[in-house]
């Protein structure tokens, strides 16, 4: 028996999850697509059981571009995309991110950005969409694990220096993962 290897959904205009392909694949050998249509994409989709009597479907992850965890009351977003150069993928980032904080009940968020290499000032669109979503919630974001590439872009969009106005940073960021835990913590 496999487990999900991935999964793809579309949504439509009032939010509704109407497509889902899950991709199985028990010995990455071979992939089989199973189209199917849920009421919502607030659920976290809890169909466990076979799937047309061959596979066993574990569903935790409803998102394409991050994956979504909670630790000790903190929700941890990491971004599982490599690149972020296209419009289309930094809408979609910030609509993940976005959707993953208003359905949360923490109000401790880190983002981890271990996996990204590369991004044009539109991934910060995206960081943005996230932050306001974040202030809507009165918590705290903080962003961890960063290439030094990518906090050249936020420095140089002074995201992450003190405003000479307002005395605030947009992004608190910290060194690992581990020190964002802690920082949350305190």
């Amino acid at each position: 028996m496999g487990y999900l290897d991935r999964i793809v959904g579309s949504v439509n205009p009032y939010g509704q999850l109407v497509r889902l392909a899950l991709y199985w694949d028990s010995a990455k050998i071979r992939q089989r697509e199973f189209w199917t249509v849920f009421r919502s994409a607030g659920t976290d989709l809890p169909h466990r059981g076979r799937i047309n009597g061959r596979a066993k479907a574990r569903v935790l992850n409803p998102y394409r571009h991050i994956e979504a965890s909670t630790n000790d009351g903190i929700l941890i977003l990491t971004i599982q995309e490599t690149q972020v150069r296209e419009y289309m993928l930094a809408e979609e980032l910030r609509y993940e991110l976005v959707h993953a904080v208003k359905r949360s009940t923490v109000s401790q968020f880190v983002l981890n950005l271990e996996n990204m290499e590369f991004m044009t000032s539109l991934a910060c669109v995206s960081f943005i969409g996230l932050k306001h979503a974040v202030k809507e919630k009165e918590g705290r974001l903080l962003l961890c694990n960063m290439s030094e590439f990518i906090r050249r872009i936020l420095d140089a969009k002074r995201l992450l220096t003190r405003s000479q106005q307002t005395g605030s940073i947009a992004f608190e960021a910290v060194g690992s993962l581990e020190d964002a835990m802690e920082a949350c913590r305190a």
